[in-house]
């Protein structure tokens, strides 16, 4: 495969790799699995490089290398669960840096960075609602903006008479379609 306008700004490259399987007997039931490893460099520029012959600063190409592994179950029509890891490591990134002894703007390589992390989350479609009490007026005014931002405004408030609680505001949603 040829990309002509790479050739043209040859300071990046992108390789990426992907794969995802998903298995299931019905529509409400499934496991996915995805995996994703990606490649990257990138060169130093024009402008790094002119400042390298300025301070005799050497630069490397950064690399990056990028692993992404994911799985995920759909218990049933209202509820699944996803797990990602991630695993980003960077080489010799290019940093900026103000070479104050020479009166320089200059770059740099650094070592080795990087980041692990893992992600869980648990989703359930279906009818949410958030409470307060009579005079918690601060936290009505956080559910008020929390779930008007996540639903696009479509929430129902109402005021109730809790047996325990007493006169209590209620929010109702819906997430995730009908559940």
């Amino acid at each position: 495969m040829v990309f002509p306008h790479f050739f043209r700004i040859p300071c990046s490259c992108l390789l990426l790799c992907a794969l995802s399987l998903a298995a299931g007997p019905s529509a409400h039931t499934e496991e996915k699995l995805k995996a994703i490893y990606n490649r990257a460099f990138r060169a130093p520029t024009i402008e790094q490089t002119s400042a390298v012959l300025k301070t005799g600063n050497k630069l490397k190409t950064a690399t990056a290398d990028v692993l992404e592994l994911e799985a995920s179950h759909r218990f049933d029509a209202r509820s699944h669960a996803t797990v990602n890891l991630f695993d980003i490591r960077m080489n010799h990134p290019i940093n900026y840096y103000y070479d104050f002894v020479n009166s320089l703007d200059a770059y740099k390589n650094e070592g080795r960075i990087g980041t692990q992390r893992v992600e869980a989350e648990y989703q359930f479609r279906g009818t949410w609602e958030v409470n307060q009490i009579a005079g918690a007026d601060n936290a009505k005014a956080f559910w008020r903006r929390a779930i008007g931002s996540y639903t696009g405004g479509a929430y129902r408030e109402d005021v109730y008479s809790d047996p325990y609680w007493g006169t209590v505001t209620r929010q109702q949603f819906r997430n995730g379609g009908e559940g």
